[in-house]
């Protein structure tokens, strides 16, 4: 019995190290071994070598009266950055995002620990980074993609190459490892005929209360009593 008990469970055992792997087969890995320049606006200090900085007022909308979270003369936005290969120095891309202050200065190294959502833009596709920008070497996780890279998952690994503390000049390669999703296309959505108020059902009070959809979405149909005439404007339901 124990013997039968065994081997019923290294069949199962068997079994799901099979549909993992077929599982698995619906995701390619990706390599890339970038390297990102600073330019003019991302640099910290404003106006020095042209250095631009802006800056938020963080709002929480937990309440109904709007609170100030959080003020920070520091925060800072970046603008586009050139992306190239690291071995051949293609320009293969830009990187866009926003960063924010998570910590006070570190003394010892000059910069400001961030947290940081930003974006690799590449002819083929769209990669999205988020995290903790840490003293480098640091990981950032790769939390989602488009087109040549729909759903990309993975590690983010970042070194600073060079930096000037002074005027936020950077020089940072990011080493990628990340696994994609076949690409996939979602059809186009449009209200269906049934549903209130593209049934017909109009509101008086609204401000085309003589219209509602049509299923294609292009076609008005007139309420009862309310439509003498059919409208001669796209149709429009609030």
């Amino acid at each position: 019995m124990a013997i039968g008990s065994k081997v019923v469970l290294l069949f199962a055992a068997l079994l799901c190290i099979g549909h993992a792997s077929a599982v698995a087969l619906d995701y390619t890995e990706v390599r890339k071994e970038l390297v990102e320049f600073s330019n003019a606006t991302t640099q910290v200090v404003p106006g020095f070598n042209f250095g631009d900085q802006s800056y938020f007022r963080f709002i929480s909308q937990d309440s109904p009266a709007q609170t100030n979270l959080k003020t920070s003369n520091h925060t800072f936005s970046s603008a586009t950055n050139i992306l190239q290969d690291i071995h051949t120095r293609e320009e293969v891309g830009v990187s866009i995002g926003i960063c924010e202050e998570t910590t006070a200065l570190n003394l010892a190294t000059g910069f400001y620990e961030l947290f940081c959502s930003f974006t690799f833009v590449f002819a083929d596709g769209t990669i999205a980074l988020q995290g903790q920008f840490l003293s480098t070497p640091n990981d950032i996780a790769i939390v989602g993609g488009t087109r040549a890279y729909t759903g990309a998952t993975g590690i983010a690994h970042e070194n600073t190459i060079a930096a000037n503390p002074l005027t936020g000049e950077f020089t940072i390669g990011y080493n990628l490892r990340f696994y994609v999703l076949p690409k996939f296309t979602l059809p186009d959505l449009f209200l269906d005929v049934g549903v209130p108020p593209v049934n017909g059902a109009c509101n008086p009070n609204s401000a085309n209360p003589n219209q509602c959809f049509s299923a294609a979405g292009s076609d008005s149909i007139c309420c009862q009593g309310q439509c003498p005439a059919q409208p001669g404007v796209s149709p429009a339901c609030a």
